[in-house]
């Protein structure tokens, strides 16, 4: 859980390590999950969709409770180690994810 205390404000140690999510021109899907072990991929997730709104952009954030750390688009379901939540949640939340995906490269 380390790493719970160096994100514990859910901003980076070095400004210059922080992305201009303002910045990004396009569409931003970010897809998390609260249960993540490895850093706080929710509370980072609802920071940019925040730094987004407050920029007038619109942003799509997609979060489970239980899902963790291993969410990720093209991932298998098979990991050796869960880091942090349920195999369930994972594979729900990238089944969706997988869906908004695709729509947003549609939209392009």
């Amino acid at each position: 859980m380390a790493a719970r205390d160096e994100f514990g404000s859910h901003r980076p140690r070095n400004p210059a390590a922080e992305t201009a999510v303002e910045r990004i021109d396009g569409p931003v899907l970010l897809v998390s999950g609260v249960s993540d072990e490895v850093w706080p991929s929710a509370a980072y997730a609802a920071a940019i969709v925040e730094r987004r709104k407050a920029a007038g952009l619109a942003t799509t954030s997609l979060t489970a409770l239980y899902a963790g750390d291993f969410v990720g688009i093209g991932l298998p379901n098979t990991a050796a180690r869960v880091l942090g939540g349920r195999r369930e949640a994972d594979a729900a939340l990238r089944a969706h994810a997988w869906t908004r995906v695709l729509a947003v490269l549609r939209s392009l």
